[in-house]
């Protein structure tokens, strides 16, 4: 079995498994394995690598290509669990790594004017899964799958097997040995993953991310990838005006720490819009869209959303009809909306500086297309950077 690069990385991040009934603690109150049999998601460790030079940056991108991306196992070298109390727990017998995700390199500018040299921050998501390369010669396996949200699935077999699979996907997702891509990616306006210790952008368009007042990438709640952005209800993050004149697509996971009136996307020009405006009436929280100054849709009451619980929203245009959808239900739709918007910030309405969030965010994504037309489930991962 192929084996991580000896690096030992500037910050280790393990998360326990999950399970759907009871938690079997273990290694400091954290699950130490996973169990088959109930095991929601595999435990995760992420590792982010500070300042490495080009040859290291290399050795991880050269390993990572050659496990063709996340499904080929590896076992970790003693040098990246170096310092830890107790490492052989974190990979019981009959368990294995595998790639959560692709590596993601930045590259940083050091040394003097005189003599400037290039040194990479590298963050990576490793998951523990069971072996499943451990079949007799000629023992068949079958599996079944529904795989949606950007999820993919690989398997490999000993010599001689056979195997049938059956499988339904959705969500841009795929199966096989490759990364997950998004077959829709072109249309990808924006992709912040809130991952490392920068704003990134991670479209396409790799748009330049400017903070104001103190966002944070914090590692206290996340959906994906041990992180997620807080905002303290006073700060944002913008980004050069993005215009939406046709079918859009905006969506991210949310988890407030107040049911007050915050807003999610604003804009700085007079065509602007406020979505996740919490307006109570009557006791019970409602969700409003404004649009060059006035509500298009406030019709949706979101009696399912809890401060402190996350969940998904999206808002689609398809033609002339947006609707708004929470945890991939819709909640209101409007179908007479033919005005244009223009973004440029996350966590505050108009001009950057009315209702703002408070909380945490994770996986924004604003595409030029309409990806949900019905109810959907939501992504079960961070959506694909490809």
């Amino acid at each position: 079995m192929a084996v991580f690069p000896a690096l030992r990385p500037a910050v280790r991040t393990f998360t326990a498994a999950t399970y759907p009934g009871a938690v079997h603690q273990a290694y400091g109150g954290k699950e130490a394995r996973v169990r088959l049999s109930n095991a929601q998601t595999g435990a995760r460790l992420r590792l982010v690598f500070s300042a490495l030079s080009e040859s290291e940056m290399l050795s991880i991108a050269s390993h990572y290509a050659g496990q063709r991306g996340r499904f080929v196992p590896f076992a970790l070298s003693t040098t990246v669990l170096d310092g830890m109390a107790n490492p052989a727990a974190l990979t019981p017998a009959g368990y294995q790594w595998i790639y959560a995700s692709s590596p993601r390199i930045t590259d940083i500018s050091a040394g003097t004017p005189a003599a400037r040299s290039c040194v990479h921050d590298v963050e990576l998501e490793l998951e523990l899964v069971p072996e499943v390369s451990a079949f007799a010669g000629g023992a068949d396996l079958r599996a079944a799958a529904t795989i949606a949200g950007g999820a993919a699935v690989g398997l490999s077999l000993a010599p001689g097997a056979s195997w049938s699979a059956a499988a339904s996907i959705a969500g841009g997702a795929g199966t096989g040995g490759s990364t997950p891509t998004d077959p829709n990616f072109s249309s990808v306006a924006l992709l912040l993953h809130f991952g490392g210790s920068t704003f990134i952008d991670s479209s396409s368009s790799s748009r330049t991310i400017t903070a104001s007042g103190s966002p944070q990438i914090s590692t206290a709640q996340s959906m994906f990838g041990g992180s997620s952005l807080y905002l303290d209800g006073s700060s944002t993050l913008t980004w050069p005006g993005l215009s939406l004149s046709g079918n859009y697509t905006l969506e991210a996971w949310l988890r407030l720490d107040d049911l007050g009136d915050r807003a999610l996307f604003g804009g700085s020009t007079y065509g602007n819009v406020q979505v996740l405006r919490f307006f109570y009436a009557a006791g019970s929280n409602t969700l409003f869209t404004y649009v060059n100054g006035a509500v298009f849709s406030n019709n949706g009451t979101l009696s399912g959303v809890t401060a402190n619980t996350w969940f998904h929203l999206a808002q689609v245009r398809n033609g002339t009809t947006v609707v708004d959808y929470i945890n991939g239900v819709a909640v209101q739709t409007n179908s007479s909306f033919t005005t244009g918007l223009s973004l440029d910030t996350l966590g505050a309405g108009y001009q950057g500086s009315y209702n703002f969030f408070k909380g945490y965010i994770d996986e924004v994504r604003i595409s030029t297309i309409a990806r949900y037309t019905t109810n959907f489930t939501p992504p079960s991962a961070a959506f694909p950077d490809s």
